[in-house]
């Protein structure tokens, strides 16, 4: 058996994290909200398609609302849908919660036969077909539910039944028509294009278990879809075109899972070409992340041919915010590149935070940093929703895998050395040189500057290193109850070598600085370190579809009053009176509330001509704007007054 050792970083097991402050509260909402509450709302996560539902020969797909109109999206929502509220329980699930986690999972293993197939199709079905587009898509999302368990109980019999699941995946690939399996140019292209991302179910089992035969059949299933010919908006992330200069121009969720592929392939392999073809598709993929931190994703990215401008009223798709964040979590790892964890924080605390609504019970499909109002009647992606079954589910499943996955990976170790890579509050209890290592990060970062980290390794001698966010200019750090202390400042880091005691303590400072900056077409932003501020409009919400489940309904929201239609203007004396405003925050309070704790207040001038209350194009105004994350409507670019 051949072993990869070419990661920078491995990440913290998963049992070895616990959410605290406001990332516990935020996963404690979303698991009594939208991801708690989805089996009981929504047909297409709950159809059971990987145990007692499974299809067959006569299995029959509908149209109508809450029924998967293609036979692989139950799967993908379901799947997805599992593996977040998987991770939310793992992070500080109660006992019975794990319980029903692991029954739920062994009726998925119950359903293995001899032949060790795990997925949503009966052998008859499977055996009916020589390939059944969309079937490695939806197996890999119940194997990475199956790898997440393993991960966290260490069970090595749940390891074989995955490796016997894609073992049987593989051999069978191998004796049919590979030419049907990514030659799709038809409606089928969506399914082939999610095919590929089995690699990500190779990649992981290849982690777990050093076995690299699964990353070696991912190689095999890489070349075979570099040389399918399916629709324009599949084909980003064929190698060709990743060691190309054409511009990333396909729908935004598939072109950053893509990236994953040779990214995992240069892990496990070791081909420099891979690794070329993942930095150089990432660069095509920066020019298209607007200033929330998403990737312009409504549908596609751009048209072929023409490299995309993300303008603040473009759709920003949740399945792509995150699909972006594993990958650049994922990339970090592997490389050992800061910028890349830079870039998922401003997603995370910016895009994804405002696509979530603070009750936890709903979510948005596309996201606009302009956006000054959501309402079913702009189409099906622009209202509120707990499911959106009225497009696709899949957003919401994967509006719950964002939080677990960020936070699992704000620590990572290499040897002799722990990285702190993210910052809010948790504790870990971590493996040095066969020694638990207690860690709890006490902070409510991003609203506020400080981070202390409490280290507990009596008489343990290893490396501790920060991150210094790009964004900071003067991060300062202290250390105490430890001795031996080195200390090393690098350009995005700090490295503390020390022998640690049982109540070390670093206390790192992040000084966060109002910028004003302008965008290609001359508009204003303000962010104060990594969050991004807007003007909220206060706006009501209309229930125009309700769910059996009390409590749950479709919304239209809408601005309170209509001089929220033009955004507001700033010249640039108004600059100058920008203030930044801070208030304490009150011991156990949610902070991504509608009353933050941090604020910008600044004149400003209203442009709308039609505007109520008196106010007429010249009219001077004050505002006060809020991080992007706690606004429902919102301005976040603002034009330039005359």
């Amino acid at each position: 058996m051949t072993k990869s050792n070419r990661a920078i970083y491995k990440p913290i097991p998963i049992n070895a994290i616990k959410v605290d402050g406001w990332l516990e509260q935020q996963s404690s909402l979303a698991m009594k909200g939208f991801i708690g509450s989805l089996p009981l709302i929504s047909k297409e996560v709950w159809s059971d398609v990987f145990a007692s539902g499974q299809l067959g020969l006569k299995s029959a797909y509908g149209t109508g609302n809450n029924v998967a109109k293609v036979e692989w999206w139950n799967g993908e929502s379901e799947g997805n849908w599992l593996i977040g509220w998987m991770g939310h329980v793992l992070l500080h699930g109660k006992a019975t919660e794990i319980e029903q986690v692991r029954a739920y999972l062994n009726r998925i293993l119950s359903t293995q036969g001899s032949d060790g197939y795990i997925g949503m199709f009966t052998a008859e079905a499977r055996a009916s077909r020589n390939f059944i587009v969309g079937d490695l898509w939806t197996q890999s999302r119940a194997i990475l539910a199956l790898q997440l368990w393993a991960d966290y109980t260490d069970d090595k019999e749940v390891r074989d039944c995955v490796s016997k699941a894609l073992d049987y995946t593989i051999d069978r690939y191998r004796k049919s028509d590979k030419d049907l399996r990514f030659n799709a140019p038809s409606g089928d292209s969506c399914g082939a294009g999610h095919d590929l991302m089995f690699m990500d179910a190779l990649a992981e089992q290849s982690r777990q278990t050093g076995d690299l035969r699964f990353a070696e059949f991912g190689r095999e299933l890489y070349a075979d879809y570099s040389l399918g010919v399916m629709d324009w908006h599949e084909t980003d992330g064929q190698l060709q075109t990743l060691l190309s200069d054409e511009p990333i121009v396909g729908h935004g969720a598939h072109a950053v899972e893509f990236l994953r592929v040779p990214l995992a392939l240069a892990e496990h392999l070791g081909d420099e070409q891979y690794l070329k073809a993942f930095k150089n598709g990432m660069v095509k993929i920066e020019r298209a992340i607007g200033i929330g931190g998403g990737v312009k994703s409504d549908e596609q990215i751009s048209l072929p041919g023409i490299e995309c401008i993300p303008l603040p009223e473009n759709g920003y798709e949740i399945c792509t915010m995150f699909e972006m964040i594993i990958t650049l979590l994922e990339a970090v790892r592997l490389t050992g590149d800061f910028h890349y964890l830079d870039l998922a924080e401003k997603l995370f605390l910016n895009d994804f935070q405002a696509a979530v609504t603070n009750d936890g019970k709903r979510t948005v499909y596309c996201l606009a940093q302009n956006q000054p109002a959501a309402t079913h009647q702009m189409g099906t992606r622009w209202d509120i929703s707990p499911t959106h079954d009225d497009v696709a589910v899949c957003c919401v499943p994967n509006a719950g895998k964002i939080l677990p996955i960020f936070s699992r990976r704000m620590l990572a170790q290499s040897d002799d050395l722990i990285s702190f890579q993210l910052y809010g509050p948790m504790q870990a209890t971590v493996q040095m040189q066969g020694k638990d290592v207690s860690i709890k990060q006490v902070t409510s970062y991003p609203f506020e500057e400080m981070i202390t980290a409490h280290i507990s390794a009596p008489d343990l001698t290893f490396t501790a290193e920060f991150r210094i966010p790009a964004w900071c200019k003067d991060a300062q750090i202290k250390v105490s109850g430890a001795k031996d202390v080195k200390q090393e400042r690098l350009a995005d880091r700090f490295k503390i070598t020390a022998t640690w005691g049982s109540d070390s303590k670093v206390e790192l400072d992040l000084p966060q600085e109002l910028i004003q900056r302008t965008i290609s077409d001359g508009r204003y932003v303000f962010d104060v370190g990594p969050l991004v501020f807007s003007a909220p409009i206060a706006h009501v919400a209309t229930d125009y579809r309700e769910y059996k489940l009390p409590g749950y309904a479709d919304q239209d929201v809408t601005a309170v009053n209509s001089k929220w239609i033009f955004p507001p203007a700033f010249r640039k004396a108004d600059l100058a009176t920008a203030k930044l405003e801070r208030t304490a925050l009150p011991q156990g309070s949610y902070p991504w509330s509608e009353q933050p704790s941090i604020s910008i207040s600044t004149n400003c001038w209203n442009l709308n001509p039609h505007a109520d209350e008196g106010l007429d194009v010249d009219a001077f105004n004050k505002v006060k704007l809020v991080p992007m994350g706690t606004t429902v409507l919102r301005w976040t670019a603002f034009p330039q007054a005359r």
